[in-house]
This record gives structure tokens, sequence and C-alpha cells, in this order.
């Protein structure tokens, strides 16, 4: 079993990921949960601390600007 750092949580800003992706609650779960699900994916043998936590960077992604509202249209069965 791989250690694990101390989470990179305190970074994120949940208002501002909520302003960034459109100021729907919902909206940012979605999109947060589908950039996880693809950060998992892509790091799945990476030994970077950093990508231990897939949601944390995902919801960084979102509070940076990295996704938004097009992202969405990524997303299968979306409207």
């Amino acid at each position: 079993m791989k250690d694990r750092k101390i989470s990179r949580g305190s970074m994120v800003d949940t208002e501002k990921c909520i302003s960034e992706t459109g100021g729907n609650r919902f909206m940012t779960i979605l999109m947060a949960s589908a950039r996880a699900r693809e950060i998992s994916r892509q790091h799945k043998s990476s030994e970077d601390p950093a990508h231990c936590y897939p949601i944390v960077s995902a919801l960084i992604d979102c509070q940076d600007g990295k996704v938004g509202r097009e992202y969405i249209k990524k997303i299968p069965n979306s409207r």
C-alpha cells in the first residue's frame, strides 16, 4: 500500500467552484464527478501523491477554470 500525503482539500473554495461552473451546484457536482473519473482513469498507476485524491484534483480544476460550462457537453446523457 502506498503512503498518501496530506489532502489538498483545504485548497478548494467551493463557492468559487460553483461560480466558475455557471452558478449551479448540481451542475458543478456532475462536472467534478466526471472530471474525477477521467483523472482516475488517466492516473491509475501513477505514484504522484497529487493523483491520490482525484475528486480534489477535479474540484481544483473547476476552481481554476480549467473545467467550465463546455465540459458538461462531454458527459454522456447530459442535456
